[in-house]
């Protein structure tokens, strides 16, 4: 038991448990990450119709070894959703005449198909698969909330204030 200059006896239990409730936000703070590698690497956007989409898909089954077949997304563009994705990633590459195929990998976005773009194709996964590439969706997607970060600033101003308000005992 403490006695405050007062002479009231404190118990101080809640001391010891302000500081470890303290202590556990910030640990279970840091315990919380956004994986990036969730993301597809390559995004292929394509048409049921369309020959030059058909000929990209051959091209990528050919090159499946050099990326595993989780970090490929296919969107066909007739359906709305793909169609508002491909919006979005066209915006956020500057892409201003686009039509399928599109392929979307790392810092690449490469229209149509035929040799000049199925060798851009080619080194872009090539290039990915030795050196590792983000993907395409971190451009459109909102940067997360770094709560970690903002978990562990408050901990330690709530220690901090704890310190000066015991300082006097």
């Amino acid at each position: 038991m403490i006695t405050r200059s007062d002479g009231q006896r404190d118990s101080g239990g809640w001391i010891p448990a302000l500081i470890g409730l303290v202590l556990l936000l910030g640990a279970s703070a840091g315990a919380q990450a956004t994986d990036a590698g969730t993301n597809p690497t390559l995004l292929f956007f394509f048409q049921e119709d369309c020959s030059s989409c058909h000929a990209v898909s051959d091209l990528l089954e050919t090159l499946s070894g050099e990326l595993p077949e989780e970090q490929i997304a296919r969107h066909n563009i007739e359906d709305e959703a793909s169609f508002r994705l491909l919006e979005r990633l066209a915006d956020a590459f500057e892409l201003e005449d686009y039509s399928a195929p599109v392929v979307f990998i790392g810092d690449h976005a490469i229209v149509g198909s035929g040799r000049g773009p199925d060798q851009l194709i080619t080194d872009a996964i090539v290039d990915c698969y030795r050196q590792g590439c983000e993907s395409p969706l971190l451009r459109v997607q909102p940067k997360p909330v770094p709560w970690g970060e903002i978990l562990r600033l408050v901990a330690f101003a709530a220690l901090a204030a704890l310190l000066v308000i015991l300082q006097p005992l």
